[in-house]
């Protein structure tokens, strides 16, 4: 679907390529900075339903970008995007992220993480 997109919206095979790069190096670069961030908080799920949130409404704005901006400026509407679906992917591991380190905590310690 998205190298479809990409291509309808006027990339060439140059962005088509790197497209999935960036969407995991979006999804897998907050790994350097979350963890002590999540390790610091007592309670987790406020963080995940708010970022859970933010990644929702990131969709919600990648649908408008195309819908209001792909027929007539279709360059703008690819730039738009790119960074926009970038920012999802970003939001998306953070969305993750702490449920996935306190189960992996809880196995380690054995014991129960608060309000995970």
């Amino acid at each position: 679907f998205f190298p479809a997109l990409i291509l309808k919206l006027g990339g060439n095979n140059v962005i088509v390529g790197a497209f999935p790069v960036m969407v995991y190096l979006a999804f897998l670069l907050p790994q350097v900075l979350s963890p002590h961030y999540v390790r610091t908080k007592a309670y987790r799920k406020p963080i995940v339903i708010s970022l859970g949130f933010v990644q929702r409404a990131f969709v919600l704005i990648l649908a408008a970008v195309v819908a209001f901006f792909g027929s007539d400026y279709p360059s703008v509407a690819l730039a738009l995007f790119i960074v926009v679906f970038s920012l999802n992917q970003v939001a998306q591991f953070g969305f993750y992220w702490p449920y996935h380190f306190a189960g992996a905590l809880r196995a380690h310690l054995g014991t129960s993480c608060r309000d995970v």
